[in-house]
């Protein structure tokens, strides 16, 4: 939940209604179906080419099995270093951007400050201080979480007559119509605007293609790499077609998604206050902080991984020095750079990931269970 439910989940479906339209929804289903099978071959090949390290924990991810797998050790050294890149941008920029965007609206906090006091507490926990605060953060993950999907759920019963017309909304703009006061009235660019935001923002969300969850699969506490792509694969499954699905229908059906005045935070206290007031702007926005927060502490972990590979262990501390300073630049940039410089990088970072898969497919549906 730590690194995998985050903005995506609530700023990044924002984001994908106001460039695509209601239809992004159908196209972020459709790439979450796509891409289940291809998360459950980064938790198998994870645990199937995981190595020891000196500490006799389990490393492992695509790095590992690019190379003892596929036998390609300069290609698990680019997926490391597109993979190092994009811990600044999915993991880093966007998440602390968001923070800002949410204590402003949460409590009148300035950016300045929320920054500061994110790059203080994330530098703790990297650097082996207060892990009070990562344990907190983890225990309110699935708590938020919880509250936030609940609260969605909720919002969807009182207004269950609206679900229908919405998805008639979502079909219709998913093969272009529907959306043409946002791409200028061409059906063709109303098509492919719909389906690059749902499937960019889907990847955002749910990370399957990306491959950093292998990272954190190789390190289970099982001995079948089949079992672990089940449990990967479902991850996708309630990161996208549950916690998405929700903040999406909230969104269509309340309309907040065609303000173009707002930002993606703003279109989803505003989508959610629609229902609930007062409640709804509290538990988006302290879900938003949490959710985006432990993406950060998430990330770093991945990222230290990637630098490990590439330049050793003695190297991390450099890493976490550079990690903590990018929180602070990713307050200062403008929100669409960044999440435009992300969802770069996370292409850049499939592709090698994507490929080892594809030449290792046999030995995947050989074991499958």
């Amino acid at each position: 939940l730590s690194a995998t439910v985050g903005t995506g989940n609530i700023v990044g479906i924002a984001g994908a209604l106001a460039i695509g339209g209601p239809g992004a929804l159908f196209w972020l289903w459709v790439s979450a179906f796509l891409l289940m099978p291809v998360k459950y071959a980064e938790g198998f090949l994870a645990v199937k080419f995981r190595k020891r390290n000196r500490g006799g924990e389990y490393c492992g991810g695509p790095m590992y099995y690019i190379e003892h797998g596929l036998g390609k050790k300069s290609l698990a050294v680019i997926y490391a270093f597109c993979g190092l890149l994009a811990s600044f941008g999915i993991g880093n920029m966007v998440q602390s951007n968001s923070m800002v965007l949410g204590a402003e609206q949460l409590l009148s906090v300035p950016p300045k400050m929320t920054a500061i006091i994110t790059m203080i507490l994330a530098g703790r926990i990297l650097f082996g201080g207060i892990q009070r605060v990562g344990k907190w953060a983890g225990i309110l993950t699935p708590f938020m979480a919880l509250s936030y999907l609940l609260l969605g759920v909720l919002f969807l019963f009182r207004n269950y007559q609206e679900i229908i017309p919405a998805l008639r909304e979502i079909l219709w703009g998913a093969v272009g119509g529907g959306a043409e006061p946002f791409v200028g009235g061409i059906c063709g660019t109303a098509f492919i605007s719909a389906m690059r935001a749902g499937i960019s923002r889907g990847i955002f969300a749910n990370e399957a293609g990306l491959g950093n969850g292998a990272i954190a699969a190789a390190a289970a506490k099982t001995n079948s790499p089949s079992s672990q792509g089940l449990v990967s694969m479902s991850g996708t499954f309630i990161d996208t077609l549950v916690f998405c699905s929700v903040t999406g229908l909230v969104l269509v059906i309340s309309g907040s998604w065609s303000d173009q005045s707002l930002n993606a935070v703003a279109m989803t206290t505003a989508a959610f206050s629609y229902g609930f007031p007062h409640i709804g702007s509290i538990i988006v926005n302290s879900s938003l902080l949490v959710f985006a927060f432990t993406t950060i502490i998430g990330w770093s972990y991945y990222g230290e991984r990637f630098c490990e590979y590439l330049f050793g262990e003695g190297k991390v501390k450099y890493y976490k020095l550079i990690f903590t300073a990018m929180i602070f630049i990713g307050t200062i940039i403008k929100s669409d750079s960044i999440w435009y410089l992300s969802d770069f990088l996370n292409g850049i970072m499939m592709i090698p990931n994507l490929i080892a898969i594809f030449f290792l497919r046999k030995l995947i549906i050989k074991e499958r269970p």
